[in-house]
């Protein structure tokens, strides 16, 4: 689950994942080719692998990211924007977060 807290928006990005985003309280607006799509509580929309993407939220909103095969900043190709909310130097601290792939063993 993911919460933003204050209006705030992505870089444009082209992931190499389909993703469900399922919008639990406030909005997204996601801009593409297309227009804009406008997801409100309690609505989903779907994003194919390699649909080039802005998500903006104009307020608080609370939402569940469900991206097939898994996300990682590797696969979400991320474009490089001022303003974003996430820079170059959050998405290195993601790269680095996500370069031990190794697998979790159970007891």
């Amino acid at each position: 689950m993911a919460t933003v807290t204050a209006e705030c928006a992505e870089a444009y990005q082209a992931p190499e994942f389909a993703e469900y985003v399922l919008v639990l309280s406030g909005e997204v607006h996601m801009h593409h080719e297309a227009g804009t799509t406008v997801a409100r509580a309690p609505s989903s929309v779907y994003l194919a692998a390699g649909e080039r993407v802005k998500w903006q939220w104009p307020g608080p909103c609370t939402y569940v990211p469900i991206c097939l095969p898994a996300f990682s900043p590797h696969n979400c190709h991320r474009e490089a924007e001022a303003g974003a909310v996430k820079d170059e130097e959050a998405m290195d601290r993601l790269r680095a977060l996500h370069t031990d792939t190794s697998t979790v063993k159970g007891p």
